[in-house]
């Protein structure tokens, strides 16, 4: 959810320590603040990007909104490209009256001053390794019952799967599986489970029901590149799924959630 905070805790430590405050918060988050007495909207969002925050400005007005939906239901007058995303690691800062916008990064990954030392891959590796285990520690919840892992078969979800076991073997992995094809991902997902023992759970649909969500995958994503359409539509099926099955958390081996 978007934060409005009433004292404005985080943009005033914003404006006495500046970008270094705001990279020192471990956390998940969108926020927004009105500075009344300088007329500017400050608005951020966490480094890594997990919690969304849109914004459009008319001629007399401002909407912040979390999710693209909100704005076009809310303001049916509101054309999509007139809507701005608030980008991962980004303050922007709105000036009410004039309605001017100033944006920078208070985090940039193409900038990281720790530089890896690629002479001894070993140490390299055993960094990532720790970095990574260490990340999906802190953000496995204390109810295993509702978590679960979403494996496709490759690197980086069977990475993820490595440490969940081992910190906790008892979560389920999940799997789709298009029109009963045995494809080479799901046969190594298969094994990777085998492997790690855990609990293996496929999820066979057809193609008449990934054509016939496609609509709703996108609508609800708020995506249309077509490769990430591609993995939209997986991914709403399994949600559906996973609903069902009561798990509120999943890890997927995409990047951004374990980062």
């Amino acid at each position: 959810k978007v934060i409005n905070s009433e004292n404005g805790i985080i943009y005033k430590n914003y404006k006495q320590y500046g970008d270094k405050f705001l990279q020192q918060i471990n956390g998940e988050f969108s926020y927004i603040f009105f500075d009344k007495t300088l007329d500017v909207i400050f608005a951020t969002r966490d480094w890594i990007g997990e919690v969304p925050l849109h914004y459009t400005i008319s001629d007399e007005n401002i909407y912040f909104a979390n999710f693209v939906s909100d704005l076009l239901v809310n303001l049916p007058d509101l054309k999509y490209e007139n809507i701005i995303a608030v980008n991962r690691s980004e303050v922007v800062e709105i000036n009410a009256k004039t309605k001017s916008v100033q944006k920078h990064l208070y985090y940039n990954f193409n900038k990281e001053k720790n530089e890896a030392n690629y002479e001894n891959l070993k140490i390299v590796a055993k960094n990532i390794h720790d970095l990574l285990f260490e990340a999906v520690r802190i953000r496995l919840p204390k109810n295993s019952k509702k978590t679960a892992l979403l494996l496709s078969g490759g690197i980086d979800s069977m990475s993820i799967a490595c440490i969940v076991s081992a910190l906790n073997s008892n979560i389920p992995a999940y799997t789709i599986e298009v029109a009963s094809q045995q494809s080479t991902d799901l046969v190594r997902a298969y094994k990777i489970t085998k492997a790690f023992g855990l609990d293996h759970k496929v999820i066979n649909v057809s193609e008449q029901e990934i054509i016939d969500c496609v609509k709703e995958a996108v609508s609800d994503s708020e995506i249309y590149h077509m490769y990430n359409v591609f993995c939209a539509v997986g991914m709403h099926k399994l949600a559906g799924v996973l609903k069902n099955d009561g798990i509120k958390y999943v890890f997927t081996g995409e990047g951004g959630n374990e980062a």
